[in-house]
């Protein structure tokens, strides 16, 4: 069994801090509206807003986690089996009807960050989307001026585990 590790975020992570951290502000404000109007609800509302700021702090500890963890990509001649931080699944390679990679970039605050993307075409008409860093930084000065480079595809784990899929799946 080959084993990738690669830097896949989890969306489930990214959309609960994002439901959180609006949810406190809502409730934050209906704070200051529902003390003069209702002491009642007022009360259930900080309920709301503590419960809000917690569940933003948990999420914001997974996603950190889950970040420095990533995501192992186990290939075997038998499945694909990926183990994140909230789960595990287990993809049987009769299971997969295509697969393709495919570079693309998106823009951070001050540079662009170089990313590869794999999908599994399924059977059953579902896909399984992975992503994985594919940049680097060259020296000091492109880290100072925030430049990052393109990985060379043999250096990327997921360009790799694409390999062996398709290796897998030729030979069937």
């Amino acid at each position: 069994m080959r084993k990738y590790k690669i830097k896949h975020e989890d969306k489930r992570i990214t959309i609960a801090l994002i439901v959180c951290v609006a949810l406190f502000f809502l409730s934050s404000m209906a704070l200051a509206v529902t003390r003069v109007i209702n002491p009642t609800i007022w009360g259930l509302n900080l309920y709301i807003t503590v419960a809000s700021l917690a569940g933003m702090f948990l999420s914001l500890i997974l996603w950190f986690i889950d970040s420095a963890v990533g995501t192992l990509v186990c290939v075997d001649d038998e499945k694909i089996v990926l183990k994140r931080l909230l789960g595990r699944k287990t993809i049987p390679m009769d299971l997969i009807e295509d697969l393709e990679i495919d570079d693309y970039y998106r823009r951070r605050k001050r540079h662009i960050e170089y990313r590869k993307k794999m999908i599994l075409y399924l059977n059953n008409g579902k896909e399984v989307v992975l992503k994985d860093n594919a940049s680097y930084v060259k020296d000091l000065l492109h880290f100072l001026i925030s430049e990052r480079s393109q990985l060379p595809d043999e250096k990327i784990p997921l360009y790799n585990a694409f390999k062996d899929i398709l290796a897998v799946l030729n030979k069937e």
